[in-house]
């Protein structure tokens, strides 16, 4: 079975069995509320992450968004992006930035890149993607 197969079917395991929990516990006092508060949550981070990349992608043909492990994350055209949250400086919204999941050619762990902030940004990544600068690299010293 192929990489990608096996990615698609343990962010399926994960997210049934997300699901499975949040039904049991539906029940539970607060629960359901604390539901639909992590609802609200995550479509408005993922509203954010997509105004942040479409400022990038202007034009680009369709999008596709999800949460996956708590990140925020975008396929287009076989690219997949991720959010990097931020608090901003004065603690009411969080600044989002867009970054690029590639790769280090070092140590081949996936990481996230540096963030970038237009598509000048994005073709530099491609062409010789950086880790984000706390990446820490298992190939250093090889």
């Amino acid at each position: 079975m192929s990489k990608a197969a096996d990615n698609k079917e343990s962010l399926e395991l994960r997210t049934a069995a997300i699901l499975v929990w949040r039904y049991l516990h539906l029940e539970e006092r607060g629960t359901a509320s604390a539901v639909e508060a992590i609802k609200a949550r995550e479509k408005e981070r993922i509203e954010c992450f997509q105004e942040s990349l479409q400022m990038i992608l202007k034009g680009a043909g369709e999008i596709h968004y999800r949460i996956n492990g708590g990140c925020v994350e975008a396929e287009a055209d076989g690219l997949r992006f991720v959010a990097l949250e931020l608090p901003s400086q004065n603690n009411q919204e969080e600044l989002t930035l867009v970054t690029l999941l590639g790769r280090c050619q070092r140590c081949g762990v996936e990481t996230m890149s540096e963030p970038f902030y237009n598509l000048a940004g994005l073709g530099k990544m491609l062409e010789k993607f950086e880790p984000i600068h706390w990446h820490y690299c298992y190939g250093v010293g090889r």
